[in-house]
């Protein structure tokens, strides 16, 4: 199977898979740092977190208006390498603000890749450990969830707002990640 698609299905797996009380809820910009962090720290043989722009000699703004990073888990065998010959993959969620399934999606991801390879969780459907542990060894993945952190924290408002429906998204769409 082709590996774009196997991170499809992967990804479509971890949807059907809820009730940890981590993905109960949304994942405000903060909480969405804090999986990245704690995936990071458990995989850190084949993870790399790591910030937007890497490399940042033209004078790209480092952060957002509202001071918040750009945040990039990368997963590959010997992640912050690149190698020649090895295809990349970049996905990125929440570009408009408002965007809240792909961000959440992406977090779940991260964490069951991470839990999968390290065989602190079964894998869904008709993967095997192996598949997981084969894409990342033959991939390098960079999962971007969230483009416009202060897009998606001007939408949600509050933590209340945003757990409980919130009826004015298209708030946070026009928000720029930029100065």
């Amino acid at each position: 199977m082709e590996l774009r698609g196997l991170l499809l299905v992967i990804c479509s797996a971890i949807c059907a898979t809820v009730g940890f009380s981590e993905w109960a809820q949304h994942h405000n910009y903060e909480a969405m740092k804090d999986v990245m962090t704690r995936v990071n720290k458990k995989c850190p043989k084949i993870t790399k977190l790591y910030e937007l722009p890497v490399n940042n000699e033209f004078g790209v703004p480092t952060e957002t208006w509202n001071h918040r990073k750009l945040l990039v888990l990368e997963f590959a065998k010997r992640p912050g390498e690149h190698v020649e010959g090895v295809p990349e993959f970049k996905y990125i969620a929440n570009m408009h603000g408002n965007e809240v399934t792909g961000r959440e999606l992406l977090l779940r991801l991260m964490s069951y890749m991470c839990d999968v390879y390290n065989g602190d969780m079964e894998p869904e459907g008709s993967f095997s450990r192996k598949h997981i542990q084969r894409l990342i060894q033959n991939t390098r993945i960079h999962l971007m969830p969230s483009m416009n952190p202060d897009g998606w924290e001007i939408a949600a408002g509050s933590v209340d707002d945003y757990q409980n429906g919130v009826t004015a998204w298209i708030v946070g769409r026009g928000q720029c990640s930029q100065h």
